[in-house]
């Protein structure tokens, strides 16, 4: 099964979420994978598919959810720094079948997510 993953935020004063711009996303690499309908982790979406095994690995918590809250955001940005300051060999790498530059997209994308208050939103 399909999955993009999306930033957003909650609309004051209502459930409503809106994406987040694009713009803050702009800095990122274009080295995520994409979709027909989702970025390369230089906009405000990414395919999610592709990463949640990585992102349940590190971190117990799937991308397959409509709403990731910020809270748990946090403690994803903060599993990627974890991974990352423990400067994984190629052959972990490999063995999870991710590039180094894919994990700090990912930590950079998931931080502006949190940073902003943002929630993260699966669509499958």
């Amino acid at each position: 099964m399909g999955l993009d993953t999306y930033a957003a935020k909650k609309s004051n004063n209502s459930e409503e979420r809106v994406p987040l711009s694009d713009s803050l996303f702009q800095h990122i690499p274009p080295v995520l994978v994409g979709g027909l309908l989702s970025g390369h982790g230089s906009s405000n979406s990414f395919r999610g598919k592709v990463y949640d095994d990585f992102i349940t690995h590190i971190s117990d918590m799937t991308l397959y959810s409509e709403e990731i809250p910020n809270l748990q955001v946090h403690i994803i940005v903060a599993a990627l720094q974890d991974f990352l300051d423990k400067k994984p060999s190629q052959q972990t790498l490999d063995k999870l079948d991710i590039s180094l530059e894919e994990v700090k997209a990912l930590r950079d994308w998931f931080k502006i997510v949190a940073d902003c208050g943002g929630v993260v939103v699966g669509w499958w």
